[in-house]
């Protein structure tokens, strides 16, 4: 049994310190690298962002193995109440009014209630989607062409993605085409700004065009106020009010006001499924298949059109689904390496003991807990080679699937309402692999310019099948 190793530092400069090394001098991964180098442990005391005295108190304690981060995973141990986001959250009005299933733990009264409506929200378009991401996904990709064709060295891949995430989750729930409505083609545009506002003080170092000094003075001195984005939320609202199934299922079946039943379907295809699938899984699954090159893209290609109907991939995926165990396993390596969900947080019902891969540590009631994903999915005494991107690593190993975690539960489970395992977590892995059969059926291989990153991938010209 330890003491848990690390220091606050001093009020306020203790958090400050900590701010700066995590969102500018050392970005995300090398600051917990860092710190579990200097302190010999994967568990230690930590000030999590935002550390501004404007915002709730940031101490923790973070868990970095996969001995210790599970306890995060376990609902009779850890309460979830408002640490969606760590010590910081939203104000509600940015959901008008009403708390979201994100931010409610499962003793709740209202968690299941909310965990279910998801649920069934997934249920009833199921037969929408793969025929929706199929239109979306070449409306994207012939405006690529386009760019390319036009002269252009590169296409910009980002602001396509944004709008095929949207378009595809827009007409399958809402069932209606945005382009035809209000938002036109400015959906994507309205969801980032509400979106950006709202978890602005927890955005990633360098998230805007000012240097980072005056990037944390105008986004994480203080909460910024959701009046900057009404006109957008509103202007959003006012489209969700048109999935006129899904909110009479949100009355009569869950007993949700017509006016909670949108802010609720909004949040739950605005931030949890768009902006997770626009901001990480589609443009990390085309950039990390991008860098690993013209070999192992036919390899992927030809085991993706030898199982499907390339006239049909939507017709022909679920049935072909067992016979491609490389793009399986190639969209859960790229899940462990950058995983679409960074953090998970909790705090501790009881006092407890927490067991990591060298100690025990007692933790306190009420104690933030914190655990990067990046570094738990990559611990060295589980994957080998943890570092580098392997794209067959589960090809064989279903066991190994269990160390996943990114849909905060081990990737051989499936969400329930009495749990907080992401309720899309099924949903998301059949996109993001429908996702790379709709680009193999579609390319031999691509590749990506030089300036291309993880989260604005660039294409450059290359040739259809």
């Amino acid at each position: 049994m330890k003491e848990v190793p690390g220091s606050y530092g001093l009020p306020v400069v203790g958090a400050q310190k900590d701010n700066l090394d995590f969102l500018h001098l050392q970005g995300e991964v090398e600051f917990f690298k860092s710190r579990v180098a200097r302190y010999n442990s994967t568990v230690f005391k930590v000030n999590f962002i935002p550390g501004n005295p404007a915002f709730p108190d940031p101490r923790g304690i973070a868990l970095l193995d996969q001995s210790s981060f599970p306890v995060l995973l376990d609902s009779s141990k850890v309460d979830k109440t408002n640490v969606f986001t760590g010590s910081y959250k939203a104000s509600d009005d940015f959901t008008g009014g009403y708390r979201v299933l994100s931010y409610l733990d499962t003793t709740d009264p209202k968690h299941a209630t909310l965990k279910n409506f998801a649920f069934e929200v997934l249920k009833r378009n199921g037969r929408k989607f793969l025929p929706e991401f199929q239109s979306a996904f070449h409306a994207a990709f012939d405006a690529a062409e386009s760019e390319l064709s036009s002269g252009k060295n590169k296409a910009d891949m980002a602001p396509l993605l944004n709008q095929l995430a949207f378009q595809f989750l827009a007409k399958s729930i809402v069932n209606v085409d945005p382009l035809t409505t209000m938002l036109a083609d400015q959906g994507p545009t309205h969801l980032l700004r509400w979106i950006g506002i709202q978890f602005a003080p927890v955005a990633p170092g360098n998230s805007t065009p000012l240097p980072g000094f005056a990037e944390d003075v105008v986004i994480r001195t203080a909460p910024l106020p959701f009046l900057l984005v009404k006109a957008d939320y509103d202007k959003l609202c006012e489209f969700f009010q048109l999935a006129a199934e899904m909110l009479d299922m949100g009355e009569k079946e869950f007993g949700l006001s017509r006016e909670e039943a949108v802010h609720q379907l909004l949040f739950l295809v605005g931030m949890n499924s768009w902006f997770g699938f626009s901001a990480r899984v589609l443009p990390n699954l085309l950039y990390r298949v991008g860098t690993l090159g013209a070999e192992f893209q036919k390899r992927l290609g030809d085991e993706i059109r030898a199982a499907i109907d390339v006239g049909d991939p939507a017709g022909s995926f679920y049935g072909a689904l067992e016979k491609m165990p490389l793009l399986k396993s190639t969209v859960l390596e790229v899940f462990r390496f950058d995983p679409p969900v960074l953090y998970q947080y909790g705090r501790p019902r009881e006092d407890m003991v927490v067991e990591s891969h060298d100690a025990k540590f007692v933790i306190k009631k009420g104690q933030l807990l914190g655990g990067s994903q990046a570094l738990v999915c990559r611990d060295p005494k589980v994957f080998e080679e943890p570092d580098q991107l392997i794209p067959d690593r589960f090809v064989g190993k279903e066991e190994l699937q269990a160390n996943v975690f990114w849909s905060n539960g081990r990737n051989t489970k499936s969400p329930t309402a009495d749990d907080k395992q992401c309720a899309g977590k099924n949903f998301v892995e059949t996109i993001a692999r429908f996702y790379l059969v709709q680009l193999f059926a579609r390319y031999k291989t691509f590749e990506l310019s030089e300036d291309s990153t993880l989260n604005t991938p660039f294409l450059k010209p290359f040739a259809r099948n």
